[in-house]
């Protein structure tokens, strides 16, 4: 199994994770001038519900990206700290078509191309991945160990 952390998303979710409570805070202070003005209830509504909106927002910033080569087939997804994971694909080794090394750069170029991970700084192999009965071609950054088992088992 192959894991790494997406740091893209560390910044935004720090800034996300210190405005939410503040907005709940502000709410609170506008409830008692709401008493004299009613209309500012509407702003205390509003600021929880966005409150709310970027407590659930914040949590989909932070995730690994997972291969896992097991029982003869690749798994890879998405996972998050709170939230379902998300599944990009999961294949027979003996279903992949074709899986070459390419270069960073050709990743734009190749059609229909699904990109199966996050910038990091960890590996540094890129591997389109086809799979039979499936136009997408999967674009996968592990190390060269892991692309040769993927090679050896398939």
């Amino acid at each position: 199994m192959v894991s790494f952390k997406c740091v893209k998303g560390e910044k935004p979710f720090a800034f996300l994770h210190r405005l939410a409570p503040l907005l709940k805070i502000a709410a609170l202070a506008i409830v008692f001038p709401a008493i004299f003005f009613p209309m500012l209830f509407i702003a205390v509504g509003a600021l929880l519900l966005v409150s709310v909106a970027i407590n659930y927002f914040k949590w989909y910033l932070l995730f690994n990206i997972n291969y896992v080569i097991k029982d003869g087939a690749l798994t890879v997804k998405k996972s998050y700290k709170f939230i379902k994971d998300k599944y990009f694909f999961i294949s027979k080794l003996t279903e992949i078509e074709n899986c070459d090394i390419i270069e960073e750069m050709d990743i734009v170029d190749i059609p229909n191309s699904v990109e199966c991970l996050c910038e990091q700084t960890t590996f540094k192999v890129f591997i389109c991945i086809k799979i039979k009965n499936n136009p997408n071609n999967y674009i996968l950054v592990a190390d060269n160990y892991f692309y040769s088992l993927i090679k050896e088992k398939k």
